[in-house]
C-alpha cells in the first residue's frame, strides 16, 4: 500500500509515500520558500504500520512515522506572500485504513494536524509556519498492514 505524504508551501510543505522502509526515508529535509508565484515542496517515504494506537504519545515504530521539516523562509517572507502557507499532507490507497498527523514545533507543541476519517488523505493547513525546525508525525490511528 502507498501513503504518499507531502509538505508544501501553497508556500507548499511533504509527500511521503509509504513503502517497505520501516521510517522515513529519507529522515528529513529543508523546505525552502518558493521563488515569486511558484511553489516549492519536499517528499519522503515511510512506513509500513503494522499496528495502530489512538494515542501519539504512545507511538512506537510500528504504530506511528516521523519526519524532521525544517522550514526555511526569510521574516519578512509571509509579509511580502500574504497568501502563502505551509501545508503537509498524506495520502494512502484504500479508505480501511485511517491516519492522523501531527505537526509539532521544537518544543513537542502542535502547531497543526489533521485527523479526519473515512478518507484517503490528511492535509494540515500550517498556515505561515515560522522558519524553524518540525517534527512530522504520522500516527496509524486504524490500519491493517498499512
Amino acid at each position: 500500500m502507498k501513503l504518499e505524504k507531502w509538505v508544501g508551501f501553497t508556500l507548499v510543505a511533504l509527500l511521503l509515500t509509504a513503502s517497505s522502509a520501516v521510517a522515513a526515508t529519507p529522515s528529513s529535509a529543508t523546505l525552502n520558500a518558493p521563488t515569486a508565484g511558484q511553489t516549492s515542496s519536499v517528499t519522503w517515504s515511510g512506513g509500513p504500520f503494522t499496528g495502530a494506537t489512538a494515542d501519539p504519545a504512545a507511538c512506537t515504530s510500528i504504530t506511528c512515522d516521523t519526519f524532521a521539516l525544517t522550514v526555511n523562509v526569510p521574516a519578512t517572507f509571509y509579509s511580502s506572500n500574504p497568501s502563502y502557507a505551509v501545508h503537509v499532507r498524506i495520502a494512502w490507497a484504500s479508505n480501511t485504513n485511517d491516519f492522523d498527523l501531527n505537526v509539532n514545533d521544537a518544543s513537542g507543541n502542535t502547531v497543526c494536524s489533521s485527523a479526519q476519517g473515512q478518507t484517503t488523505f490528511e492535509d494540515a493547513d500550517c498556515g505561515p509556519l515560522p522558519a524553524g525546525s518540525y517534527t512530522v508525525q504520522v500516527v496509524g490511528f486504524t490500519v491493517v498492514n498499512a
